[in-house]
C-alpha cells in the first residue's frame, strides 16, 4: 500500500506545500521546489540546504547497520575515533533529520523510509523500560552500553522525551506498516511512573539498581518541557504538570544569577510565578545554565512560536538577542553558546546572565554552530551571516560543520556530536519548508492535546 492510498502522501504534499509558499514569499518563486532551491541552493542565501547535505554526511558514515547513530566522532591525526555507544537523544535527531533530509531533497523517500524502518526495528528489539529506552545503546549490537552509570542501567526522562517526539514525527510522516509501527513504539510508552506525586513535576530518571532519582526538573525552560509536553499529550500525566517547573524563582532567592521581577497568574487553579531576568533591557526567562539548546530544542518539534506567541514563542526571539548582545559586548565575530565539543574533552558554555544558576555555564569564548541554526525561525538574517563567518573561520569539516570553534584564538574543535548535527539538520528542515516537522507533530493526538498550554500563558516579558 502506497502513502496515496492511505491519505499519508496527500497530506505530505499539502505540508510541502504550506512550507514552499512561505518561502516563496521570501524569494519570490511561483513553485515549491523553485522556491526551496532559490532560498538555499547557492543563488540565493547562505546555501542552507546544501548545508543540511553536507551534515547528513555524518549519518550516512556513522549509523550503523541497525540504525544506531553514533554519539561522537573526532578526527584525530591518527585517523577517526567513534564512540560506538548511542542514546534516545542521538537516536531521536538522526530520525527527525532523516524525515527532514527527505522534505529538503537531500534525500530520496525511498531511503529515508528504509533508514527509519531500520531504526524502528530495531527500536523494537532492544531492553526497555515500562516501554521507555535506555540511556545508552552499543550501536554494533543493540545492547544496553554498561560503561557508564557505574556499570547500571538507567532510563533518562529528559532523553525519552526526544525520542518520542521524534516517533511522533515518524507515525504521521510514514504511512502503512512503517507509520503503525512508530506509533506502536509510542504507544506503549509509560511516563506517569516520572510524575513527582508531591511536587507534580517530573522525576529524572530510574536507575535499574537505585530506582527512581530523587530530583525533578525544576525550571520550564529547559529542553525537558519536551518530555512533558509529550507525556501530558499522551495522557500519562495531569495537564497541570506544566505549571509546576518554575519559569524563575521568586524575587527572595539570593541566591541565584540575578533576582527576578515578574507576578504571580493563576492557570487550572495552580498559582505561577512568571518571572523573568533582564539583560541590557531585554526581557527574557531564564534556563538552568543559559545555553542555546535548553531554550530552542523544544521548538524542532512544538509550535512554540505559533502557539506561544505571549511565552515561549516571545521568549525564545529574546533569548537569541541576548546570546547576540552578549558576544557584541565581547566583540566576538560570531555568537552562539551552549554545551559542546572543546579540544581537550566537552564543556557547558552559555550566557551566565540567562541561567539561574550562578556560575553553571561557561560563558565561552566557544561558540558552536548548533546554537545558530537553532535560532534560524527566530533570527534570520543574523543566523544566516553568522553562518557565513563561522565558515570564514574555518568550521566546515568532511562531515558538517565542526562542533565548536575558540572566537578568540581560533581553535577549532574536529569532533562531531550526532545531537548537534541532528539539531542543525531539523533547524535547517523546519526553516526552509514552514516547520514540516512541528506540523507532523502536532498532526497527532500527542501534540495537539497540549497546545492550549502554550496558548493561554502569559510570560511577564
Amino acid at each position: 500500500m502506497t502513502d496515496n492510498d492511505t491519505g499519508y502522501g496527500k497530506r505530505r504534499n499539502f505540508l510541502r506545500a504550506v512550507g514552499a509558499l512561505g518561502i516563496a514569499a521570501v524569494g519570490g518563486t511561483a513553485s515549491a521546489n523553485e522556491g526551496a532551491r532559490n532560498r538555499d541552493g547557492g543563488r540565493c542565501g547562505d546555501g542552507l540546504r546544501a548545508i543540511a547535505r553536507h551534515h547528513y554526511r555524518f549519518f550516512e558514515a556513522f549509523t550503523s547497520d541497525l540504525g544506531l547513530p553514533d554519539d561522537t566522532v573526532e578526527e584525530t591525526g591518527e585517523g577517526i575515533r567513534r564512540s560506538n555507544r548511542t542514546s534516545p537523544s542521538n537516536i531521536a535527531m538522526y530520525v527527525v533529520s532523516t524525515v527532514g533530509a527527505a522534505e529538503l531533497g537531500v534525500l530520496s523517500e525511498r531511503e529515508a523510509r528504509g533508514r527509519v524502518d531500520a531504526v524502528v526495528s530495531t527500536l523494537e528489539s532492544v531492553e526497555t523500560w515500562n516501554g521507555l529506552f535506555l540511556r545508552w545503546y552499543d550501536i554494533r549490537t543493540g545492547q544496553p552500553w554498561m560503561e557508564t552509570h557505574d556499570g547500571t542501567k538507567y532510563v533518562s526522562t529528559v532523553d525519552n522525551g526526544h525520542l518520542t517526539a521524534a516517533l511522533t514525527i515518524v507515525g504521521q510522516a510514514y504511512g502503512g506498516e512503517l507509520g503503525r509501527r512508530a506509533r506502536r513504539l509510542v504507544r506503549v510508552q509509560d511516563y506517569s511512573p516520572f510524575h513527582h506525586p508531591d511536587n507534580g513535576r517530573l522525576i529524572g530518571g530510574y536507575d535499574y539498581e537505585n530506582g527512581l532519582d530523587d530530583w525533578t526538573y525544576g525550571m520550564i525552560n529547559s529542553e525537558p518541557r519536551v518530555a512533558s509536553y509529550c507525556a501530558i499529550g499522551m495522557g500519562d500525566i495531569p495537564k497541570t504538570h506544566w505549571w509546576r517547573p518554575r519559569r524563575t524563582y521568586t524575587p527572595d532567592a539570593d541566591w541565584t544569577q540575578q533576582r527576578s521581577s515578574g507576578e504571580w497568574r493563576t492557570y487550572d487553579s495552580v498559582d505561577v510565578f512568571e518571572g523573568h531576568y533582564e539583560y541590557d533591557g531585554t526581557k527574557f526567562v531564564p534556563s538552568w545554565g543559559g545555553a542555546q539548546f535548553e531554550a530552542l530544542m523544544p521548538s524542532l518539534f512544538i509550535k512554540e512560536r505559533g502557539l506561544g506567541t505571549r511565552s515561549f514563542g516571545l521568549n525564545n526571539e529574546r533569548w537569541v538577542e541576548v546570546q547576540r548582545d552578549f558576544a557584541d559586548a565581547r566583540n566576538w565575530p560570531v555568537w552562539g553558546l551552549s554545551p559542546c565539543g572543546t579540544p581537550d574533552g566537552y564543556g557547558s558554555f552559555g550566557v551566565p546572565q540567562q541561567g539561574a544558576w550562578k556560575d553553571h555555564y561557561a560563558p565561552g569564548p566557544i561558540v558552536t554552530p548548533h546554537a545558530t541554526f537553532l535560532a534560524l525561525d527566530y533570527a534570520p538574517h543574523a543566523a544566516r551571516e553568522n553562518v557565513r563567518r563561522l565558515r570564514r573561520m574555518g568550521i566546515d569539516g568532511t562531515y558538517g560543520f565542526y562542533d565548536s570553534v575558540n572566537v578568540e584564538t581560533g581553535e577549532l574543535t574536529e569532533k562531531y556530536y550526532a545531537l548537534d548535527q541532528g539539531m542543525s539538520i531539523a533547524s535547517i528542515a523546519n526553516h526552509l519548508t514552514g516547520g514540516v516537522l512541528r506540523e507532523y507533530f502536532h498532526e497527532s493526538d500527542v501534540g495537539r492535546r497540549p497546545e492550549d498550554l502554550l496558548e493561554r500563558e502569559e510570560f511577564s516579558i
